[in-house]
């Protein structure tokens, strides 16, 4: 892939595109999730920036014209099976949540770091996990809730020497349960300007 010009309007998302093709093809796994988040965000600020409010009826229009492009791209069936349960849930304004959740992540990563020595962590790919059932907004937030304190609440009866254990991660490599654990403590703001521009982009 060949760098886009750097007065190209698309110049910086191509940019930090490129640049996370490139990490990961060294293996350089942590800088390449970052680079990818950074193309990411900056997709969305232009779209937020761009996009007008769109109806329920043309935003089910927009994903009905998209699966199919999405298909014949060569996305695989899980991932267009997902958007096409998204798609059904939105016309009836439901919500598909993801049954595996960072906070049940966690507390799984830390009672094997806890309890292994060197255990093994895999990498998880968000849209691989399905869906458990069909939940509101109030109480996907509410069991959110429910699951975040749990979780602190296990974290906090750690002994202080435990903090050091370690484990070895698919992607990362060894990583002790201090990190996992300040990794998922800062996972859920970075999502939130991420939401922010979303909903603005959907001119909620």
């Amino acid at each position: 892939m060949r760098d886009p010009a750097p007065d190209s309007p698309q110049s910086l998302s191509l940019r930090l595109v490129h640049a996370a093709r490139s990490f990961e093809a060294s293996g350089s796994y942590n800088a390449a999730k970052l680079l990818w988040a950074l193309a990411y965000s900056e997709e969305i600020r232009g779209s937020a920036a761009a996009a007008e409010a769109v109806t329920r009826e043309g935003r089910d229009r927009q994903m009905q014209a998209l699966i199919p492009a999405l298909r014949a791209a060569g996305t695989g069936e899980a991932i267009l099976s997902a958007l096409e349960r998204g798609r059904l849930a939105a016309l009836e304004d439901r919500t598909i949540p993801l049954k595996e959740t960072a906070q049940s992540l966690l507390a799984g990563r830390v009672d094997k770091i806890h309890t292994q020595d060197m255990a093994s962590l895999e990498g998880v790919a968000a849209w691989a996990v399905g869906a458990s059932e069909v939940l509101a907004a109030g109480e996907i937030l509410a069991r959110y809730r429910g699951s975040r304190h749990a979780t602190v609440d296990r974290l906090a009866s750690i002994p202080g020497q435990d903090w050091w254990r370690l484990a070895r991660h698919s992607e990362s490599g060894v990583v002790s349960l201090l990190q996992q654990a300040s990794y998922f403590a800062r996972h859920d703001a970075s999502h939130l300007s991420q939401i922010d521009a979303i909903r603005a982009a959907m001119g909620a």
